[in-house]
């Protein structure tokens, strides 16, 4: 593909009017499948009975309290997510409040 240039002496790269295809495969990201409400909530009960329980450190007690609020978030958005598809599948018949 590369050609000399005479007049100058120097190496010109030279393509081809139609591109090669080639295709590019693309990574494959697993999303990593979040817990059942169920699940979470016994976990939120769990660190909940553990940091009632006054045996933890401060730094682990504010460790515990974050992972108890990020749990909680997740189930508020799962419960939305499930009270949108009850919307959804109930505009048939009727819109009921929750």
């Amino acid at each position: 593909m590369t050609e000399k240039h005479d007049m100058i002496g120097i190496d010109v790269l030279s393509f081809s009017e139609e591109p090669e295809t080639q295709e590019i495969e693309e990574p494959v990201v697993k999303e990593e499948e979040e817990p059942s409400i169920e699940d979470m909530i016994e976990q939120i009960d769990a660190i909940s009975a553990e940091m009632e329980e006054g045996h933890l450190s401060l730094e682990d007690s504010f460790r515990k309290y974050k992972q108890g609020m990020d749990l909680v978030k997740q189930c508020s958005r799962q419960i939305s997510v499930v009270e949108k598809q009850m919307q959804i599948i109930d505009e048939q018949g009727g819109l009921h409040d929750f």
